[in-house]
């Protein structure tokens, strides 16, 4: 594993669904569609070796559960990721406003 991160529950029908529709979209477009089971997360670190992620596993394993509470949702950033050697670059494509924000 190379990347720590950690699930989300309330609303992840919501979320999936909509992963399923802007799939759908960028399919007609041309886009190969996601192979993946989509899930719902927050990435919360990327490590490099196994040792290292065991190292963070180990930090992290004590926390059973976090309640990171509600965040309302107002846009969605279609980014781009680039993997490289030194780390990840994002660079935002799109920034798309919701017309009634989601809980």
């Amino acid at each position: 594993p190379r990347v720590g991160w950690i699930g989300i529950q309330d609303g992840h029908e919501t979320m999936a669904k909509l992963a399923s529709s802007v799939d759908s979209e960028l399919a007609k477009l041309g886009h190969p569609r996601e192979k993946k089971e989509f899930r719902s997360h927050i990435t919360i670190g990327r490590v490099k070796t196994h040792d290292r992620f065991n190292n963070f596993a180990r930090g992290i394993e004590k926390i059973e559960a976090i309640d990171l509470g509600r965040q309302t949702v107002s846009s969605v950033a279609v980014m781009k990721s680039d993997l490289r050697p030194e780390g990840a670059v994002y660079t935002p494509l799109r920034v798309i406003t919701l017309e009634s924000p989601t809980v």
